[in-house]
């Protein structure tokens, strides 16, 4: 048992420690960044800011996605590996499961601790930060979804119904320990854990252990099949889902759709349904959260459910992108697969192809996201009798969300893309450096310029960091199109209709921006090329990395 103990967590912790770094890095130094930039003294909360509980839920959300989405990253990239080892099946799906909670409740600690010391008080704990309950939740969280995982192996609509019903049951009891006295009373924070709260998440955890433990024997063994039903609803969705055709109805197509089908089941189909359904369903349960914190406060409603909104599509746009990133290339992200790097195409081909997937699974997940918005105001018309319908600031609903979505589109749209294109390279030293170098200027420009920068001249270096960040913008923008459209592989109006783009953009957003410095508002409307740069540098990275 020793042995099994050290070997798996041996495995899934080589492929989780560098991750995990970067993962704490983020939680920490963007919003110490934040509040640095903000000019924020003392504490972040105590001089007139807010109440620390309001940013709870946000970071739950955001560092519980991390930490798990770390760890199924190290379980996928491990699970052959250890399918092999000559250890009991019982064992190690034991020991895999208490590694990941162990990984996750050290990380949340962790991280809660450096809150401590940046942010909170010696009254965090018993007044507005709950830690004990959240953490003994997340333990039951890790074990009760390895136990669905391994007994979704086996597909059936009863087990998909009953796994729906666990989650949507967890999610609820979750939610309720913040409102003890009724979700008509207002939210408390859950700082203390009753007898019955630990009774109830110890037996979950126990029953989703033998759950685990159970349908991991039939993986293992290989008798995990799916029922007659789901094959069959499976065959007849898979036609809408991944392209595929039936047998009975069988298509002639062409060499690129061929193509294009091929790497969007590699690649996308598996990373379209992971993000777009856990995505999704934190976006719906964080939605619900903010209903019922503001009350009648329509207001604040709208403010929050648009800022996760925003917050879900820039966490989208940095899954998807890393997915379909890695899903391109092998293991050690040095070359492109075979099957597309030996194509019988052009890269121009090529890329084009690789682009229509992409905006397909962009596509795919902003949709699963827009319908937990829809499904979040309908709850909030017909289930709290609240008229957000028809109230938004005096405008009706489907006005004053159109703006909104569409920026979060192209925030979603422009972290994917420019990370599938980083990745694409297959250049580690060129990815590697572009993120030290964002890193480098969120985390340590921004304190550097707050404290060691003379107040008198901090206005005049603002002036030369923006300029120098929208003459790097630009200049790269033009090198990278200039390239690609010599190298023959963008067209020409690809080109007059990425400049039209940004220049009618520039043109529309320009007035709402009068308020700000000149410097500072081209700044803003460099970033429009962002938007149309992943158009020239896919092809470039897909032609790099077919012919290095």
């Amino acid at each position: 048992m020793e042995n099994t103990f050290f070997v798996v967590t041996k495995v899934f912790g080589k492929r989780v420690w560098c991750h995990a770094l970067l993962a704490v890095g983020f939680l920490i130094m963007i919003p110490l960044s934040v509040r640095d930039g903000l000019n924020f003294h003392g504490n972040l909360f105590y001089e007139g800011e807010g109440n620390p509980f309001d940013y709870f839920f946000s970071f739950i959300s955001i560092s519980w996605l991390l930490f798990i989405g770390i760890s199924v990253y190290a379980f996928r990239d491990s699970r052959k590996f250890l399918f092999s080892l000559p250890l009991s099946s019982a064992s190690m799906s034991s020991w895999l499961m208490l590694t990941t909670a162990g990984f996750v409740v050290f990380l949340s600690l962790l991280t809660n601790g450096l809150y401590r010391v940046f942010f909170f008080d010696q009254h965090w704990l018993s007044e507005y930060w709950p830690v004990l309950g959240p953490t003994l939740f997340v333990i039951t969280l890790v074990f009760v979804g390895y136990g669905l995982y391994w007994n979704l192996q086996s597909q059936s609509i009863l087990k998909l119904l009953f796994s729906a019903a666990v989650v949507v049951g967890l999610s609820w009891w979750f939610v309720s320990r913040f409102f003890p006295n009724g979700f008509q009373n207002p939210i408390v924070p859950w700082c203390r854990v009753t007898l019955a709260e630990y009774v109830t998440m110890l037996t979950v955890s126990l029953g989703a252990w033998w759950l685990g433990v159970t349908s991991f024997k039939r993986v293992r063994c290989g008798d995990a099949k799916p029922s007659r039903l789901w094959e069959q609803i499976s065959l007849a969705a898979n036609g809408f889902i991944n392209g595929a055709q039936s047998v009975d109805a069988p298509v002639c197509l062409s060499k690129t759709d061929s193509l294009k089908q091929l790497h969007w089941r590699q690649s996308c189909s598996s990373a379209v349904r992971m993000v777009g359904i856990a995505l999704a369903i934190l976006l719906s349960v964080t939605i619900l959260v903010s209903l019922m914190q503001s009350g009648p406060d329509l207001q604040l409603f709208h403010e929050a459910t648009f800022t996760a909104l925003f917050l879900f599509s820039g966490i989208s746009g940095t899954l998807l992108g890393v997915f379909l990133g890695e899903g391109l290339v092998n293991k050690e992200n040095r070359e492109l697969l075979p099957a597309l790097a030996n194509a019988p195409f052009s890269d121009q081909v090529v890329a084009s192809v690789l682009l229509r997937n992409l905006m397909k699974s962009i596509g795919v997940i902003f949709a699963f996201l827009l319908f937990s918005l829809a499904f979040g105001y309908l709850i909030a018309e017909l289930f709290f009798k609240h008229d957000v319908i028809r109230w938004n600031q005096g405008q009706p609903v489907l006005q004053s969300v159109g703006l909104p979505a569409l920026i979060a589109l192209a925030v979603f749209w422009g972290i994917a893309a420019n990370l599938v294109s980083l990745v694409w390279t297959g250049r580690n030293w060129f990815v590697i450096s572009v993120f030290v170098c964002i890193t480098a200027l969120l985390c340590i420009g921004t304190p550097l310029y707050v404290f060691f920068v003379p107040r008198v001249w901090q206005p005049q270096v603002g002036k030369m960091v923006l300029s120098l960040l929208t003459l790097l913008v630009v200049s790269g923008s033009l090198t990278a199109f200039v390239m690609a459209f010599r190298m023959n592989l963008i067209r020409f109006r690809t080109v007059v209709g990425s400049a039209l783009f940004v220049v009618v953009a520039t043109l529309s957003f320009w007035n709402s921006w009068y308020s700000h410095p000149q410097h500072f508002r081209v700044f803003c409307s460099s970033l429009f090329l962002l938007l149309v740069l992943p158009f020239a540098t896919i092809p470039l990275a897909v032609s790099w990395n077919r012919h290095r």
